[in-house]
């Protein structure tokens, strides 16, 4: 049966897990270390399965992942404040440890109380006391970070042991290559369009009645009229 560990406001991540450990890297040997500079008999006294309740600001202070990671390993499955610092609340979903925001369940529970958390209701039960408190639903994309045990789990389920996603059927498909539009011959500006030429004039001749009569006559004609003439007079 999970157990309470219930604190106040503006618990923050340097009791949590104190900076003078951030030297180790082994998650097992963080949880021996956790609430060590707010309750040194945490450690002694955590199960598997036990949740922590908090007022306002859970986990203020500095952004180390450690603060996390020790109450992870420590055995808790979830904290339950009235609110949480930012970065602190995105850091325990990331590793897969519910955040739950209730107003006021720290002052409806008392350290030791059995409890009982339900994720799906929106519920956090006192068995001890057989009082309940209510608190929002995790939104689902959280829901279901947790479910797969944190956010690398979850991306690597995504993607299908590191392959990538591949992209919706409708993306796939290769745009239909357009049909090429027969060449069209420049038009030439109206100025420049060449113009048919024109017919090659022909000379006008006269017409015959305009000619004169000795126009008319051959040369022969004119030789033989000549030598009709009488000769001229010496």
């Amino acid at each position: 049966m999970a157990h309470a560990h219930v604190y106040g406001d503006d618990v923050n991540t340097d009791v949590i897990y104190p900076g003078r450990h951030l030297e180790i890297y082994d998650p097992k040997e963080m949880a021996k270390h956790a609430m060590e500079d707010i309750d040194k008999e945490f450690v002694a006294r955590v199960r598997p399965g036990d949740i922590v309740i908090a007022g306002r600001n859970f986990g203020c202070g500095s952004s180390r992942e450690q603060a996390a990671i020790c109450l992870k390993h420590a055995g808790v499955v979830a904290i339950v404040a009235d609110s949480f610092a930012r970065i602190y609340f995105r850091n325990s979903i990331n590793l897969g440890m519910p955040a739950v925001e209730a107003d006021g369940a720290n002052k409806a529970f008392a350290t030791g109380d059995e409890v009982q958390l339900d994720m799906a209701a929106g519920v956090l039960r006192n068995l001890t006391k057989g009082t309940q408190v209510t608190f929002r639903p995790v939104p689902p994309f959280l829901m279901r970070i947790l479910e797969d045990g944190g956010l690398v789990p979850h991306l690597k389920a995504r993607l299908g042991g590191g392959q990538q996603p591949q992209p919706p059927q409708q993306q796939q498909q290769q745009p239909q290559p357009q049909q090429e539009q027969p060449a069209q011959q420049p038009q030439l500006p109206q100025q420049q369009q060449a113009q048919p030429a024109p017919p090659p004039q022909q000379t006008q001749q006269p017409p015959q009645s305009q000619l004169s009569p000795r126009s008319q006559q051959s040369p022969q004609s004119q030789q033989s009229h000549q030598s009709q003439l009488p000769p001229p007079q010496q």
